[in-house]
């Protein structure tokens, strides 16, 4: 025999007018609901899981991001995404630059960290890299590579601000003009220059993005193919949390990212604003 719903046991028992019935299925109705949204809940989500909002080219969406600073969330080989933690020459440069006060974006700056970032890529690509002002000085075998410019960002001081519209820094097109120029290769380096408490970075494995879902960053530009449509299956992992001195590392041309915007309870004291730097670097 079929089950007997109990809202519906329990309407049957109630008088049968009209305030107490709706009363009673109102009750029944939100309980009902209530328990299948915890169900749902506790087998989707993981400790350490995100819900946050961030913009795509159709609009804003709301979504829930895995943690990236576990060692299980995310891999090199297969997600082109890598979160680095305890690099001490990174931490070293990091606790110079906050020694000295209001951050000093001029070029030496630039290039130290660089060349950390490309040692560090060296290691995983299993190439040398030097800068390409410097390669004709160096008597192994080295790669050349060159970086942009050094981008400081911090919240509260109107430095460039954070974008909460998802994109990718690089895309067909820009990969060809690099190409042309002799590189091959794209990194993003991003990196903490305090603990993150507010905006912290999202990015989007890139074998959950599908090629149709690509599309124009900017309004108005239709050769563009920077930004990108939204799709409930796009799996995020999200770096808050992340300490002084630690990274994310991801291809530039594959990658889509976006700074996070996280809801805080009104009870709760307004978190520091997010404060790192970025900073792009080619290989041929």
């Amino acid at each position: 025999a079929r089950a007997t719903h109990p809202c519906v046991r329990m309407l049957r028992w109630a008088p049968r007018r009209g305030l107490l019935c709706a009363f009673f299925l109102y009750v029944c109705r939100t309980a009902t609901l209530s328990h299948a949204r915890q169900q749902r809940a506790g087998s989707e989500c993981q400790e350490g899981d995100l819900e946050a909002w961030a913009t795509y080219a159709d609009g804003r969406r709301q979504l829930v991001a895995r943690d990236g600073k576990r060692k299980d969330s995310i891999s090199w080989e297969s997600d082109s995404v890598l979160f680095v933690k305890g690099h001490l020459p990174l931490q070293l440069w990091v606790e110079k630059q906050n020694e000295h006060g209001p951050f000093n974006q001029d070029s030496s700056i630039a290039v130290e960290l660089a060349q950390i970032a490309a040692d560090y890529l060296g290691d995983l690509e299993e190439m040398k890299g030097v800068l390409r002002q410097d390669c004709d000085e160096v008597a192994d075998p080295c790669e050349e590579f060159a970086f942009s410019s050094l981008i400081y960002r911090n919240g509260s001081d109107g430095s460039a601000a954070f974008s909460t519209v998802v994109h990718r820094d690089m895309d067909e097109t820009a990969v060809e003009n690099l190409r042309d120029a002799g590189f091959s290769r794209y990194f993003n380096v991003w990196v903490a220059l305090e603990d993150v408490r507010d905006s912290p970075l999202g990015l989007i494995l890139p074998s959950s993005v599908k090629p149709n879902q690509v599309e124009s960053y900017h309004p108005g530009i239709s050769f563009d193919r920077t930004g990108l449509r939204w799709d409930e299956q796009h799996q995020w992992v999200h770096i808050w949390g992340a300490e002084a001195g630690d990274a994310v590392i991801w291809r530039s041309d594959v990658v889509f990212h976006s700074a996070l915007v996280v809801e805080h309870r009104s009870s709760e004291p307004v978190p520091p604003p997010r404060v790192s730097v970025d900073i792009r670097i080619h290989f041929p």
